[in-house]
């Protein structure tokens, strides 16, 4: 039985982090695996051809030249001329990776049980940039302090926090920032479960985002205070926002909030209001999340998407995070919300409607900011500033651009993220 299947050709080339046009040689015995490598590097843009039992090729120095890796099998002894070359080295091994290649003692290391794509394309841009994990902490002194809080201690004190944020990534972000600061808390995705939530459980401080789906952090507010009336407690609760308009903050008391705080939340700045509720002393000093928001970079009209990649600064976000675990696993929960926050906006480009993008993109950039990845947000700024003056086919064809542009730079964040595995 043959089967035929017809798929449409988005692009002629692509490139995926920066591996088009590299040259590779794999000296491995086991011929299935070579030929295996040699066709995913091609779908990378790596030309990588196999080399015989003999290793002839890497004794001739001019036969390495050019050559930018080198994919080397279990027992295999590489001559001396290898590392004269200047080759990068990544060696082969049956164990899995969670990741499809990890990186130890600055050995670049990928799985062939089974071969990863996208293991394969960071283990080549690790080798290539010369990556290497940041230098492991000394045990205890920055985990121990994201030990998550006793929820039922927080509740018997009256500090159980409760957070209404329906974006993955702020989620996250929320939590662990909570956690560093002594806090438990609970997390819903919109204000509807926030009113149920406030039924079950006594908390003491309400977190909410002021645009959510169902019911916003606005609507949230203004029903709790409403209940408040027949009771005469008072919940404290702290709005988050991306908007800096003043109309948006005087919204948030407008709406019976006691304060707001501005995207993406500082550990230092979250830390000083929830000690005004609680007692200067009762949060944990956030010393290591004081750290100046990065400056948005305008992309302008040139097209992001033929930019070099721009690295993520991994050992700033281990200063303001608190360790190279949580960095990873926000970054993966980062890349992987904002990769599906990108396959909503195709179908919203089919017939363009201006409401539609915006929400969309208050959804997107305020989980962009949490990073600050300069990069990123410019893409995601330039688009916005279309919206209200470009046709429907410019949105349409910008649109598209937008995602393949935004697609490669989470490329090679994820790249990075694999680093810290």
């Amino acid at each position: 039985m043959t089967l035929r299947m017809m798929m449409p050709l988005e692009m002629q080339q692509y490139t995926a982090g920066g591996l088009r046009g590299k040259r590779g040689i794999v000296a491995t015995p086991d011929a299935c695996v070579g030929r295996a490598l040699a066709h995913f590097g091609a779908a990378l843009g790596i030309e990588l051809r196999c080399i015989g039992a003999d290793l002839a090729e890497l004794r001739d120095p001019q036969a390495l030249r050019g050559v930018d890796l080198v994919f080397v099998g279990d027992g295999v002894e590489l001559p001396a001329a290898v590392a004269q070359s200047g080759a990068k080295i990544i060696s082969l091994t049956e164990k899995p990776k969670p990741t499809g290649y990890r990186i130890v003692d600055n050995a670049v290391r990928v799985s062939i049980n089974p071969i990863s794509w996208r293991g394969l394309s960071a283990a080549c841009a690790a080798a290539l940039t010369g990556l290497s994990p940041t230098p492991a902490r000394d045990p205890g002194a920055g985990e121990a302090v994201t030990a998550a809080p006793d929820r039922e201690r927080a509740i018997t004190c009256g500090r159980l926090v409760l957070v209404a944020e329906d974006h993955p990534v702020n989620q996250e972000l929320i939590r662990h920032q909570l956690a560093l600061l002594g806090f438990a808390c609970d997390v819903v995705n919109d204000g509807a479960e926030a009113l149920e939530a406030l039924d079950a459980t006594p908390y003491g401080f309400l977190i909410t985002d002021c645009h959510m789906p169902i019911m916003s952090g606005y609507e949230l507010a203004r029903s709790v205070r409403e209940r408040e009336q027949l009771t005469n407690a008072h919940l404290p609760i702290l709005g988050i926002t991306a908007n800096t308009a003043p109309e948006d903050l005087n919204a948030c008391r407008e709406a019976g909030m006691d304060d707001c705080l501005v995207k993406p939340t500082r550990l230092a700045t979250l830390r000083e209001y929830l000690s005004r509720w609680f007692g200067a002393d009762s949060a944990r000093p956030a010393t290591q999340g004081d750290a100046t928001a990065a400056v948005v970079v305008d992309a302008g009209s040139e097209n992001v998407g033929s930019m070099a990649f721009v690295p993520v600064d991994l050992s700033q976000l281990t200063q303001i995070w608190g360790s190279e675990s949580t960095v990873k696993s926000l970054l993966d929960a980062f890349v992987s919300a904002v990769r599906d926050d990108m396959r909503a906006l195709p179908p919203l480009l089919n017939d363009p409607d201006v409401t539609a993008l915006r929400q969309w993109h208050h959804r997107v950039a305020g989980a962009v900011g949490v990073l600050q990845y300069p990069p990123l947000l410019g893409a995601l700024e330039q688009y916005r500033r279309q919206l209200t003056t470009a046709p429907s086919d410019t949105l349409r064809s910008e649109g598209i651009a937008l995602v393949r542009a935004c697609n490669t730079m989470l490329d090679g964040i994820e790249e990075q993220a694999a680093l810290l595995a």
